[in-house]
Formats: C-alpha cells, sequence, structure tokens
C-alpha cells in the first residue's frame, strides 16, 4: 500500500494540465485514481471491521483460557490486530490527504 498511493499521485497529478483530448484523458486518469482509492478505503474499513470483531472474541475467550500461557497468547494476539487497525487507520487519513489533492486537480481542470 505504501507504494501504491504514490504511484497513483504521480500518474494522476503528473498527467498535466492539457487542454482538449489531453485535459478529457487527464480527468479519465484523475477519476480512475480517485476510484482505486475509493475502493482501497472501502478495503481499509472491512479490515478495521473484522479485527475490531476479532478482538471482541478473542477477549471472551481470555476468561475462558486454562493457563496463564494461553492467556498471554491471546493478548498478544489482540496486540497484534490492534496494530493492525491503526496501520489500517493511518492508510485512510493518508487516503484522505490523497483524495483531497486529486479532487482538487480535477477540479481545477474541469473548470479551464
Amino acid at each position: 500500500m505504501r507504494y501504491i498511493l504514490p504511484i497513483i499521485i504521480f500518474l494522476a497529478v503528473g498527467c498535466g494540465n492539457g487542454n482538449g483530448e489531453n485535459g478529457e484523458q487527464t480527468i479519465k486518469d484523475l477519476e480512475r485514481a480517485i476510484t482505486a482509492i475509493e475502493d482501497r478505503q472501502q478495503a481499509e474499513y472491512k479490515i478495521i471491521e473484522d479485527q475490531e470483531r476479532m478482538i471482541n472474541i478473542m477477549e471472551g475467550n481470555i476468561d475462558k483460557a486454562n493457563s496463564e500461557g494461553m492467556k498471554d497468547k491471546i493478548r498478544n494476539d489482540i496486540n497484534e490486530k490492534r496494530v493492525i487497525i491503526r496501520d489500517a487507520e493511518v492508510n485512510l487519513r493518508n487516503q484522505e490527504k490523497v483524495l483531497g489533492e486529486l479532487y482538487a486537480k480535477r477540479d481545477s481542470i474541469m473548470n479551464k
């Protein structure tokens, strides 16, 4: 994901401010980039939702664990899930920034 966003930004924003056909192609490229990022955002939301659901299940399993070692393993797994959630939230914030830039670029081209 870290490498996908810069590539999309480079391709979409680097297309230039062309007029006529080039401008139309640039808008199409921007729209494709916007759609790709919006799709990725939905995937990030799904990741967060799934990880939160798994954390809830695991928290319920801590009390049922027979040994302290098993409880520690479950706690470690929960912490890993929280890290995944944090990463997804960071990705979402970055995607929002990129989308803002792409929307602004698209709007500036359309208003010429």
